[in-house]
């Protein structure tokens, strides 16, 4: 048997299926694949590609790309996640009362129940193993929140955000 390969293939993601396209009871993997050209075109420009044009290349280049008012396919995707704890997340934001713990300022807004609004940020990412524990979570704002995963600085934010809570933790064990 002859097998002509048309065009190199990607695997962008895959679903499990518990029958066969007959029917028939199977553990099946279904991969999905997208011609590697349609990836690598010019059409799925890199982030630094994109960065270097000015306000209208960028545009006319976001208009080329729009599907014109049209609903946008769905796609799916299998996920997996860290489950983490309710009590250490309301602990958190509880230890805070409505204040950020790294810079200090009130909640940005409150939300639809009256609460002041801070995310929970936990020092050592849970997915790089670290623990969901009271003593590496903090409470913080959504602007300290993306500093804290996307600044230059992350690292001394991260570094400032441990020793912050470690000596909250120590104060809060003395009482």
């Amino acid at each position: 048997m002859h097998c002509k390969v048309h065009s190199q293939m990607i695997c962008i993601g895959y679903k499990l299926k518990d029958k066969d396209n007959k029917g028939q009871d199977w553990k099946v993997i279904v991969f999905e694949l997208m011609p590697i050209e349609v990836v690598n075109s010019s059409e799925t420009a890199s982030a630094s590609e994109l960065s270097n044009l000015s306000l209208e290349e960028l545009k006319n280049k976001a208009l080329v790309s729009t599907n014109h008012g049209q609903e946008v396919t769905p796609k799916e995707r299998i996920v997996q996640y860290r489950e983490r704890s309710r009590a250490v997340k309301l602990y958190a934001l509880k230890r805070a009362n409505g204040i950020c713990e790294v810079c200090g300022n009130e909640a940005p807004f409150k939300t639809a129940k009256g609460e002041p609004f801070l995310e929970v940020h936990h020092t050592r990412r849970l997915s790089d193993g670290g623990p969901d524990h009271t003593e590496w979570v903090a409470a913080i704002c959504p602007n300290c929140h993306r500093r804290a995963h996307y600044g230059l600085d992350s690292y001394t934010v991260n570094s400032s955000i441990a020793d912050y809570v470690s000596s909250k933790e120590n104060s809060l064990r003395r009482v």
